[in-house]
Order: C-alpha cells, then structure tokens, then sequence
C-alpha cells in the first residue's frame, strides 16, 4: 500500500508500507475515527429489505441474460423507492396495523 503523505499532493512523497503497517494506518487514521456514521450506524436491515425486493422482481430459480436482470433489478429500485417512505397504515384508534402475509 503506498499513501501520498505530502499535504500539498506532490508526487514526490510517496510513502509505500507493508501490510501491517497499512493496516495500522487505516485503522488509527483520525479522518475514519472522526467519521461518526461508520461507527453508530452498523445496522444492515435496509440493504437486506432491498435485497428482498430485488428477490420480488429478479428470484433467484430463474435465468435471466444481463440486460434482462438489469432491468429488472432497476424496476424494483423504482418500485422500492417509491414505497420506503410511505406511512404505516393505522387502525382505527391510531395504532399501527401488522399484517401476516401468510394467508390460511
């Protein structure tokens, strides 16, 4: 790994580590300790939601050629964003309403 050390960005003062040492770097470096959305925000609940939609459009027990799975995979983007700010649907006194998607 080899880091640009020089504040003004020349070329000249390249500095090449091994990878313990790069590994250091990265991990003591102040810009990635200061960045506070890494370190409170870990959760990956909304990908995995993302990923289930994409499953909706693009299942995986079906081949599809590139372009296809693209589109695809596009049209559930629009479809996801479209519906991930929507408000919960209340019952009549005001308390969110849960609904089992298996259906007897």
């Amino acid at each position: 790994m080899c880091i640009n050390t020089s504040p003004s960005g020349n070329v000249g003062s390249v500095v090449c580590y091994n990878a313990f040492t790069a590994q250091q770097y990265v991990s003591l470096s102040l810009n990635l300790i200061l960045c506070t959305h890494f370190v409170f925000h870990r959760s990956t609940a909304d990908l995995e939601a993302f990923q289930n939609h994409i499953l909706m459009y693009a299942g995986k027990r079906f081949s599809f050629s590139p372009p296809v799975y693209e589109a695809r995979t596009l049209l559930a983007a629009l479809d996801y964003n479209q519906h991930v700010g929507r408000p919960l649907k209340r019952t009549a006194d005001g308390r969110p309403m849960y609904v089992n998607a298996t259906k007897s």
